[in-house]
């Protein structure tokens, strides 16, 4: 999945037709679908230290790349842990210099880490 973006003026813009024609769609594959919002534990959060949001981490809508988010919540994993699914919920956009306040969350084979600033979540990553 991706966009397109006029690069002089920043904004999407519309796939012309020739373009559209080009493109194969894949068929849809098997998978165990799960609900779309994450749900955060009450209580037992580790809060780990703050992780500053650096120039690397910024996109072109000037905000924290997703992919970035979760490269961030990874490095906290228990360097023995094994993913086999991932989750993401983007929720408040996390901007250059913003300090990310991670709490991670451990329950039997899954640990959910939230990412904030301040009061207000701004992503919740989910690995099982």
């Amino acid at each position: 999945m991706g966009a397109f973006v006029d690069k002089v003026a920043g904004k999407l813009k519309r796939v012309d037709d020739a373009t559209i024609q080009s493109m194969t769609l894949e068929p849809q594959l098997e998978m165990n679908y799960k609900d779309r919002r994450i749900i955060l534990p009450k209580s037992d959060g580790e809060v780990l230290e703050p992780i500053r949001v650096l120039r690397a981490d910024i996109d072109y809508n000037k905000h924290v790349n997703n992919a970035n988010y979760v490269r961030m919540a990874m490095e906290l994993l228990p360097e023995d842990y094994v993913v086999s699914g991932l989750r993401v919920e983007y929720r408040v956009a996390a901007k250059l210099g913003e300090m990310l306040v991670p709490t991670i969350y451990k329950n039997d084979n899954v640990i959910i880490v939230s990412l904030s600033i301040g009061e207000d979540v701004s992503a919740i990553i989910e690995f099982s």
